[in-house]
């Protein structure tokens, strides 16, 4: 499933003749400036950032064949033979991708305090993630959920959710024994997002730091110095820069990835902020009112809570993925196959250090969130 759900436009730019580890640079759209005409225009520069598509997951079923098992006819060689190993596939690379999912930098079902609540009870949970989204200005059409099946199971259980007669669909969703599109949000479940592993952030005091406010425009981190050295803050954890009373004064923001500091103690925050729903730009942590350095607070008691990653909403444009068909060896016998959008080269040649024909199935594939303010994680106490 999530590989189905994530943009795809990006396979054309490759060529065919890639091996793992390259990439290519995907444009983030600007976000645009739009503001009302007074006599004269405010322009300024597009700050369309790129971010690298890397083709760094490299997927192999290889096994060795019998004669008897070549000799079978063309149907149960398929269903016997090949089958098996597609489908082990393309679950590993469901899993890959759905892994991307973590990289999401808000949560859903979460209190004012950004602590994860209980499994959903009720569709109001549904309700305030579809808020998350809307707060984070994420497109009305195309909006999907993927569920694990642990928060699959606990939405089922709702009968605001199963029934038909209220979710627009016209009974479709029911009869096809799906989930269906609800509340403008299609969803689905994913056997292979992993919402079993939990996040624990370091619990410890509170970690006070420094930034400087003379951040470069358009830039989508600040640089934090002051904090405990070679420390790892996991996505999500809760930060507040002290800003001065004339700039707001001080707010709340989280952590939008993972931020591992230095031996010195110097770390590169990427900023998410709750009350807005988007990443901070470097220019709005500016003000000519304020000292030469900020303080930041890394509330890492709060974040030691453990929490479930168990699905994400999104659109499709938050992620990039990419399945690129890999070049036939001259030498061997094979061709390429698509199944469930993925192209899977397949080769069959002979060992003869073993004297018994090998057939070998691959593909290589790259996923990457390219537009993390389009998305969100669902999260649920541990």
């Amino acid at each position: 499933v999530p590989t189905l759900l994530m943009d795809r436009e990006y396979e054309g730019d490759f060529t065919g003749n890639e091996a793992r580890g390259d990439t290519i640079r995907i444009r983030r759209r600007d976000r645009g400036n739009a503001q009302e005409f007074t006599g004269t225009i405010a322009s300024r520069q597009l700050e369309e950032s790129k971010v690298d598509l890397k083709l760094e997951r490299h997927v192999d079923a290889s096994f060795a064949i019998t004669t008897r098992e070549l000799t079978l006819d063309l149907d149960d060689f398929s269903s016997q033979v090949l089958e098996p190993q597609v489908v082990s596939i393309a679950e590993d690379v469901d899993r890959y991708a759905a892994s991307k999912y973590l990289d999401l930098p808000s949560f859903a079902n979460v209190d004012a305090s950004n602590v994860a609540q209980a499994l959903p009870t009720t569709i109001a949970s549904l309700a305030q993630a579809r808020k998350v989204l809307n707060n984070q200005k994420v497109p009305m059409a195309g909006r999907v959920m993927v569920h694990d099946p642990e928060l699959e199971a606990a939405f089922l259980s709702i009968d605001t959710f199963t029934e038909a007669d209220k979710k627009g669909d016209e009974g479709t969703a029911l009869r096809e024994a799906s989930l269906g599109r609800i509340l403008g949000i299609d969803h689905f479940m994913g056997q292979n997002v992993d919402g079993d592993t939990p996040l624990v952030a370091p619990a410890a005091a509170d970690v006070v730091g420094v930034t400087d406010n003379n951040e470069v425009v358009g830039a989508n981190s600040i640089t934090v110095s002051g904090l405990q050295p070679s420390t790892t803050f996991p996505l999500g954890t809760p930060l507040t820069i002290d800003h001065a009373v004339a700039d707001g004064g001080p707010k709340n923001y989280i952590l939008a990835a993972a931020m591992t500091t230095s031996a010195g103690g110097v770390g590169t925050a990427v900023l998410y902020d709750p009350s807005t729903g988007g990443l901070i730009r470097g220019e709005q942590l500016k003000a000519p009112t304020v000292a030469a350095t900020t303080v930041v607070t890394i509330n890492t008691a709060t974040a030691g809570d453990s929490y479930f990653r168990r699905g994400a909403l999104f659109h499709p444009r938050a992620f990039a993925f990419a399945s690129v068909p890999l070049a036939v060896p001259p030498e061997a016998e094979g061709a390429v196959i698509s199944d469930g959008g993925l192209s899977i080269r397949v080769i069959r040649d002979y060992d003869i250090t073993t004297k018994q024909s090998v057939i070998s199935l691959d593909v290589l594939v790259g996923a990457k969130v390219v537009q993390g303010e389009l998305g969100t994680q669902f999260v649920v106490s541990a």
